[in-house]
């Protein structure tokens, strides 16, 4: 097998293998074999791979060669309370373009925190955390949670509210 053949076969096992982790993740069953390769994967191709199934990007965020990126299958704007709802998120993180961690959410919801004036409350839903330490693949259950934040202190964080309703809070686009 000559050297470009070689390369053209690990590109299209990539390709394959990419396009199975995507369709486990817009189906909900992600199973815990194989994470050597999933590791493997580049987070743009994922993130494009799953952009039908997952089309809203609610976090943009590159910190030197670390990169996280939110998406979520819906959103919603609710006026009434001035809150965004992401619904089925996914939030990957990446250390030199190669997947690190994948967290898969029921819900963020984002809205004014009812206690602390130009606070916002970020609650999530329960999920999962996929994540890679120095010992190996690891799995942690994630329980629903609430924390407070500054709307400055979210913008950041490279969370992008960019596509829901044009006034209230956290609807200007981030530059």
């Amino acid at each position: 097998m000559t050297l470009i053949s070689r390369i053209s076969y690990s590109m299209a096992m990539q390709s394959n293998q990419t396009k199975d982790w995507v369709q486990r993740l817009q189906a909900g069953t992600l199973e815990l074999f194989d994470l050597n390769n999933f590791e493997k994967l580049r987070i743009e191709d994922l993130v494009r791979d799953l952009a039908k199934s997952f089309p809203v990007r609610f976090l943009n965020r590159l910190l030197g060669r670390k990169q996280e990126i939110g998406l979520a299958q819906n959103a919603r704007h609710s006026n009434r309370w001035g809150s965004r709802l992401f619904v089925n998120c996914l939030l990957l993180t990446s250390e030199s373009e190669r997947i690190t961690s994948v967290a898969a959410i029921t819900f963020l919801r984002f809205r004014p925190s009812p206690q602390a004036p130009g606070m916002f409350s970020l609650t999530s839903g329960a999920g999962f955390s996929v994540y890679h330490d120095p010992d190996g693949w690891r799995i942690k259950l994630m329980h629903e949670r609430t924390i407070a934040l500054r709307e400055s202190t979210l913008r950041d964080k490279g969370w992008v509210f960019d596509g829901m309703a044009e006034t209230g809070p956290l609807a200007a686009t981030v530059p």
